[in-house]
């Protein structure tokens, strides 16, 4: 007797098989997305740091003195003003929703990305002429964070 089909059990135990390959292999594709996700977060996050960083060293290096009394220091969310030469002020500060802002003659511009929160901003004096700065960056992908938070301390001082 020859067959020309498969049998039912045969039917049911490729099915089977295709379904087990299938799991597998969109497992594997959801691993590498949420890695390549991850990978652009710690990507951006580091760019925001660098950006910060460069930011307020120049405007260390270019001011003349901090205003310690416009300045909000040793909070979660603190701002520091510093005077150029000059005369200007600069203000450095985070709004609640996580915006580090610069502002300058009226003027205000952001250092961070939409989707990069600033969670911590907290200035210390350390003397009239430096400041420490801990800084704590959020990847926010949506409203939760996605697993990656970027912190570091660092002491800028004035170069009179």
């Amino acid at each position: 007797m020859k067959r020309k089909a498969f049998t039912l059990v045969e039917i049911s135990l490729y099915l089977a098989l295709a379904a087990l390959i299938c799991t597998g292999v969109l497992y594997f594709l959801m691993a590498v997305s949420q890695a390549k996700a991850k990978s652009v977060a710690i990507d951006e996050v580091q760019v925001v740091e660098r950006l910060i960083y460069s930011e307020l060293n120049g405007l260390m290096l270019a001011a003349q003195s901090i205003n310690w009394n416009a300045s909000v220091l040793d909070e979660q969310l603190g701002s520091l003003v510093v005077i150029d030469r000059n005369g200007q002020a600069t203000t450095l500060a985070v709004d609640n929703d996580g915006v580090l802002t610069v502002g300058q003659n009226a003027s205000e511009r952001a250092l961070n990305l939409p989707e990069i929160r600033v969670t911590e901003w907290r200035l210390v004096k350390v003397d009239d002429e430096t400041v420490e700065l801990s800084l704590e960056l959020a990847y926010l992908d949506g409203i939760a964070p996605l697993g990656y938070v970027a912190s570091w301390t660092r002491v800028f001082r004035l170069s009179n």
